[in-house]
């Protein structure tokens, strides 16, 4: 018996092969046919639509890490007719918080009508704090230019960029950088390159890490200009060096006159470039000047030896920044705070006072008398009538009192 029942497995498994392997081969197929459908119908007939999860209410200064997921929302069978596109899945972080945790899915259909299910109906969040952090651009230069030919250091426009994402990211990174291939160049290259975000070793930083395409720089691309010149001559760097004349408007004054770049590279023979040590824009008027203001110069009208030139003719720009003078104001009912009081003391009320506040219009237009906190120092009043210096505390940046006056209170010493 025992035997018999051996050789009607082993018929079993063996005959017709062919047509079993076919079988099995389109189950799976099926199975995965069905399982890949945005689209299916749970057993009780209702519509099931797979829906990628969006954010809402995401504060500003926040940025999710890790990648949202696709879940599967069940819809009541009356609602045949809606699709993928009718049904939003989402997560409200109204309420998130820093770090991983577990967040509600919720669901909606553009019609309105019900969902019967969510799955699955919580999503894990690693959520980081959002922050911009000034870094220094490092270029990657690949190649050596034609025979015959040299190049000088690059010059980088900006040198420094502002990159936002996550802060236990952008923590770990010192610089970003560029790339450029001078591979058989045989003059000066100028080109604008995307920015890369490197580690300290100039390496990919955190390649598989999903955190990393949450980076963005606040300038999109960087301009490299490689000079590039026959190896008879040389190369040197040297500051440009501006002046001004004249008087900004009435109630306006100036705030800086910068070059931009702060120094060019000059090509010439060694013995040419030996004495120079800044190349001189000359003057420029700032005489009624109430905004800001760019100057433009052109790199072929500079004053140079013979035999010198610049190594790009890039043009450049002198920014004269102006700003308003600081003014003064008075700002009225300003409230006293008394502190260090003893229990066994009485106290008067110190009246509203007017503080006179000095900075700049942008920074003081807006000061209120909540905006402020002053107060006095009652510690050490015995009971009669005190004149107290008013002490001040949260002044708003930019703005500082002027004049502060003392206070009046009257100490009742118990009986």
């Amino acid at each position: 018996m025992k035997g018999k029942w051996k050789n009607g497995a082993r018929n079993f498994f063996s005959r017709n092969i062919r047509y079993k392997v076919i079988s099995l081969a389109c189950a799976v197929t099926f199975w995965f046919w069905v399982t890949g459908q945005a689209e299916t119908f749970s057993l009780l007939g209702n519509r099931v639509i797979s829906v990628q999860v969006e954010l809402r209410n995401a504060p500003a200064n926040m940025v999710v890490l890790n990648d949202l997921p696709t879940v599967s929302v069940e819809v009541n069978w009356q609602s045949r007719q809606l699709g993928v596109k009718d049904v939003n899945a989402y997560i409200d972080l109204k309420d998130a918080t820093l770090g991983k945790a577990s967040y509600a899915v919720e669901a909606e259909t553009l019609d309105g009508s019900g969902v019967s299910k969510i799955s699955p109906r919580t999503v894990p969040l690693n959520i980081d704090q959002l922050i911009d952090k000034p870094m220094e651009v490092d270029v990657l230069v690949f190649g050596k230019p034609a025979q015959g030919y040299v190049a000088a250091d690059p010059i980088l426009i900006p040198e420094e960029v502002v990159v936002r994402g996550p802060k236990s990211i952008v923590d770990k990174m010192e610089k970003v950088a560029v790339e450029i291939n001078i591979e058989g160049i045989d003059s000066t290259l100028r080109s604008s390159k995307p920015i890369q975000y490197k580690d300290f070793g100039i390496l990919n930083l955190f390649a598989p890490d999903p955190g990393l395409k949450k980076l963005t720089a606040l300038t999109g691309a960087v301009e490299i200009i490689v000079p590039i010149y026959e190896a008879e001559y040389a190369s040197k760097r040297v500051p440009l060096v501006v002046d001004v004349e004249g008087k900004t408007a009435e109630g306006y004054e100036l705030r800086s006159f910068d070059p931009l770049p702060a120094a060019v590279t000059l090509i010439g023979l060694p013995q040419d470039l030996e004495g120079i040590v800044s190349v001189d824009l000359g003057t420029i008027s700032i005489e009624g000047v109430k905004e800001n203001k760019t100057f433009e110069f052109d790199t072929r009208s500079l004053d140079l030896p013979q035999g010198v030139s610049v190594a790009t003719d890039a043009k450049i720009n002198v920014l004269v920044s102006v700003r308003q003078v600081m003014l003064q104001r008075v700002v009225s009912f300003v409230p006293v705070e008394i502190r260090n009081q003893r229990t066994q003391y009485t106290y008067s009320d110190v009246p509203l006072q007017s503080i006179v506040i000095r900075g700049y219009p942008e920074d003081v237009q807006n000061i209120t008398a909540t905006s402020m906190r002053f107060w006095i120092n009652v510690a050490d009043l015995e009971g009669g009538t005190h004149s107290v210096e008013l002490l001040w505390e949260a002044m708003p940046p930019g703005v500082f009192p002027v004049q502060i006056p003392r206070v009046t209170i009257v100490v009742t010493a118990p009986a």
